[in-house]
């Protein structure tokens, strides 16, 4: 892979202007106010202001750690909503809460956004809607906010070799099926949606802005890459404000901003473990300004004829990963910390150590347990199978319970 493809994989995107931003900072500001009063029944969380600094956890949890934040006279506030299947969280330190109050109203509004655009579960979204618009050419012109991730999510299926893969909407759909009737789907099925997936089926022109489609049976599922675009797309929305010293959570995928107040960044726990008991002890790393994404099966899989099976598809045979697996991943954005911890979950230990040592602006810590994890494969339930040698200093502490049951 070139110099200029790798920029593509790890390098934050380039937002466009979403046309939705311009009207929501001028005379709709009294009824964005408005909004605030009514939260419940519009859905919208107004930011709650909390004189305390968080860990957050790359699983999605989170809980305060008591201390007062003086520096620049910020006060913290936080918001979350549901969103694409997750609950969406926006930390923030502001000076007063009628910036936060608006700053937190556009994140959102820009998550939605992504929503509509890249659902795959609305068959009326616009990217279930592209095989709908292929003119006489077989090409399909792509709208700029449809460009710009696809830009993304094709330099990251080259430098992953198709371990990260976004047209694989035939196989989610079948093995979301599979999951809710608890049976495997058929390998006539399994068959037939590989033939209609992978990156070759589409042929992706930047320059043009287009994709010519050499199958119409092919679907796309950015469900892998998506949230972490949010995110990201949330956090710079914030930026617009004057709101730098931000994070957005995406159910475990993190956008980060500037250090928050009287701190040297931000604390993002990671598992100490595969088979820890939840809340004994909790590893964290200090960061600012990247995107942090933790991926595997520990809570997103299904039992079917007595084998585990993750809900994260193994693009090449069409079959959910087999196995426990755990990876978080540390990238410039949340965009390629997304798309990277999905593919390391697909990826050998050994094609996974090689890409990192080649590309070090990303850095990951994986585990890995094998089928029937009654014994490690690579390394152990309490040790990582791998870990970048880039990837930052873990602290740990303990919960207060815990020291006082050893009383």
């Amino acid at each position: 892979m070139n110099e200029q493809s790798k920029k593509k994989c790890c390098n934050p995107t380039p937002f466009p202007n979403p046309i939705w931003y311009g009207p929501l900072q001028g005379g709709l500001r009294f009824w964005l106010l408005s909004l605030f009063f009514f939260t419940y029944s519009t859905g919208l969380a107004a930011p709650r202001q909390f004189p305390t600094e968080s860990i957050a956890f790359a699983t999605g949890t989170n809980f305060e750690c008591q201390r007062r934040i003086q520096e620049d006279s910020l006060s913290r506030f936080q918001a979350s909503r549901p969103c694409m299947g997750v609950q969406f969280t926006i930390t923030a330190y502001c000076r007063d809460q009628e910036t936060a109050e608006l700053a937190f109203n556009d994140a959102f509004a820009a998550i939605d956004r992504v929503d509509m655009l890249f659902s795959n579960y609305n068959p009326n979204s616009p990217i279930n809607r592209l095989p709908q618009l292929i003119d006489q050419q077989g090409n399909v012109h792509l709208d700029p906010e449809l460009l710009t991730l696809f830009v993304r999510a094709q330099a990251i299926v080259d430098h992953t070799n198709g371990s990260f893969d976004y047209t694989l909407g035939n196989l989610t759909k079948l093995w979301r099926d599979a999951r809710q009737q608890q049976r495997l789907p058929s390998d006539e099925d399994i068959r037939s949606a590989v033939e209609a997936s992978g990156a070759n089926q589409v042929i992706f022109d930047e320059q043009a802005g287009t994709l010519t489609f050499r199958s119409d049976t092919v679907r796309f599922d950015f469900g892998g890459i998506a949230k972490g675009y949010a995110a990201d797309l949330a956090l710079a929305t914030l930026k617009r404000h004057g709101v730098n010293r931000a994070m957005v959570n995406a159910a475990g995928d993190l956008a980060l901003g500037e250090r928050p107040p009287d701190a040297d960044g931000w604390r993002i726990a990671i598992s100490d473990s595969l088979d820890s008991e939840p809340f004994q002890a909790v590893s964290y790393v200090l960061l600012s300004n990247c995107g942090v994404a933790t991926s595997g099966d520990k809570q997103q899989f299904v039992f079917i004829n007595g084998r585990r099976y993750s809900h994260i598809l193994n693009p090449r045979t069409g079959v959910g990963m087999i196995g426990h697996r755990q990876v978080t991943v540390i990238a410039p954005d949340a965009t390629a910390a997304d798309a990277y911890a999905s593919a390391f979950n697909v990826m050998s230990l050994k094609d996974a150590r090689q890409l990192l040592k080649e590309c070090d602006s990303l850095a990951a810590r994986i585990f890995v347990i094998n089928e029937m994890h009654e014994s490690p494969s690579h390394g152990s339930f309490d040790q990582p199978s791998f870990q970048s040698e880039n990837f930052p200093e873990i602290h740990t502490v303990r919960q207060r319970y815990e020291s006082k049951a050893k009383h």
